[in-house]
């Protein structure tokens, strides 16, 4: 509701959603736990937030803000520089199922392009299910990134239209429960700008290497990103409301 606000965590939308909470577990009879200050159990968090604007540059020009989103999966860090731009299909390394976007690839420093969820996902023949689907998401992509040394991971919203809604649910100021030691920045970016970046439809990119079922990764030639931003981190509390009959 508009009330509560999302209910995001550490807001005060959360803080009016556990008062209620407290009152109906007081009302239904619910007791304390000895172990907890109240009915609260606190969960220490993470908030990071940028510091002082992002510059987004292609190439010298600057790019429209409404392009991308810095995105909570981002480490504290400051930087100032360029990179020069890497298509990583997927951002998947699979050895079980004899896949990987980063064969061959050298990512080191670089700005790391990687489309969203996984060859085939969804789909007949798609090898990434069951204990494999992991691959697909954020999370994982973006330690895959880092453990190939990317200087700035940018992930596609989405492969054919911009999920604006979906990358703003995760953009800075955001909590995560991530402690934040090092690390690359990590942006949502619209299709659109990814096309800008790697110079073809990630669409098209994504088909192909669907059908196949093989990478499809390579070296963005000519093209330069320059990113400047400062990312701070803090920490914060947030609490869980417990009681029991």
């Amino acid at each position: 509701s508009r009330e509560f606000a999302g209910r995001g965590s550490a807001t005060e939308g959360l803080e009016k959603a556990a008062k209620l909470v407290e009152g109906v577990f007081k009302s239904a009879g619910l007791e304390k736990f000895d172990t907890t200050n109240g009915w609260r159990q606190p969960v220490p968090l993470w908030k990071r937030r940028t510091e002082g604007g992002v510059e987004l540059l292609l190439n010298g020009e600057r790019v429209d803000e409404e392009e991308f989103d810095v995105t909570s999966f981002s480490a504290a860090c400051d930087v100032d520089g360029e990179f020069d731009v890497v298509f990583a299909g997927y951002g998947i390394t699979a050895p079980k199922a004899r896949y990987d976007d980063y064969a061959g690839l050298d990512v080191k420093g670089k700005a790391v392009v990687v489309l969203r969820k996984a060859p085939r996902w969804g789909k007949r023949g798609t090898p990434f299910r069951g204990p494999l689907q992991g691959h697909a998401y954020f999370h994982n992509k973006v330690h895959n990134a880092v453990a190939h040394g990317a200087g700035v991971v940018l992930l596609l919203s989405g492969n054919e239209k911009d999920d604006l809604g979906f990358r703003r649910t995760f953009r800075l100021p955001g909590v995560s429960g991530r402690k934040p030691e090092g690390g690359p920045p990590v942006l949502f970016i619209s299709p659109s700008l990814a096309k800008r970046l790697i110079g073809r439809e990630p669409k098209t990119l994504a088909a192909g290497i669907d059908g196949s079922l093989k990478p499809n990764s390579f070296a963005a030639g000519g093209k330069r990103l320059k990113l400047k931003i400062r990312i701070k981190a803090e920490q914060v509390s947030c609490d869980n409301v417990v009681g029991y009959l």
